[in-house]
């Protein structure tokens, strides 16, 4: 018996080291991406930035044999609420060109997603576990919600939660998040926006190379 639960403990921090990895090469890209770009010691200076962080956020204690699984939680919907969610999300790809592919979620269950499964297995970890609850944190504290506001529907507006406020300022350009998505079996570097309403989360990703934003792209592209 002794035998058999260190056999699992070894394979569930196994997972959790792959894990690791991932959500460091969802941000930074491949070892071998860095090295190509520079050298050993400024990749050894990134995975200490990297890892001092967010191995703070790790709680080994609570892993179990279903962190091997890395699992989501899909949300299951009938035909017509799952059509309008497709509709909607097309929609959005539709009317802003720049856009080339986007995830749904309502609270913790995704109900659509455009992205490779590791990708989305790994992004799903980051928000669930890390960026949603700091940021209902957050909220809940009073930061991030409007203060007297003149409607009482005010409260329900949704906004963008991560990257500047403005996206018609000179000094906005460039800052949103960066991620790496797979695409044709390589790292391709994209930028994230997160829109949340109520329980409804969508993300949005933006090809980083085509998304040199001026003041006069985000005004045609309807970016608010």
């Amino acid at each position: 018996r002794e035998y058999i639960e260190n056999d699992i403990q070894d394979n569930v921090y196994e997972a959790v080291l792959r894990q690791t990895y991932s959500m460091y090469k969802l941000f930074n890209g491949t070892f071998n991406s860095a090295l190509q770009k520079s050298d050993i010691p400024a990749l050894k200076s990134k995975l200490e930035k990297f890892y001092t962080t967010y191995l703070k956020s790790l709680k080994l204690t609570h892993c179990d044999i279903l962190s091997i699984f890395n699992g989501i939680q899909f949300l299951p919907l009938d035909k017509q609420n799952f059509l309008n969610v497709q509709c909607f999300l097309n929609e959005i790809e539709c009317d802003n060109p720049l856009i080339d592919s986007t995830l749904f979620m309502f609270n913790e269950h995704v109900i659509w997603s455009g992205l490779e499964p590791g990708d989305l297995q790994t992004l799903y970890q980051y928000l669930v576990h890390i960026f949603l609850p700091s940021y209902m944190e957050t909220e809940l504290q009073g930061g991030s919600m409007p203060r007297n506001p003149s409607s009482p529907f005010a409260m329900y507006h949704g906004r963008f939660i991560n990257g500047p406020s403005n996206l018609k300022t000179a000094k906005s350009v460039g800052k949103f998040p960066k991620i790496y998505l797979t695409r044709k079996r390589k790292p391709a570097l994209y930028n994230m926006l997160i829109y949340r309403t109520l329980s409804s989360t969508v993300c949005l990703f933006i090809e980083g190379k085509l998304f040199n934003l001026n003041t006069k792209d985000a005004e045609n592209n309807n970016f608010r």
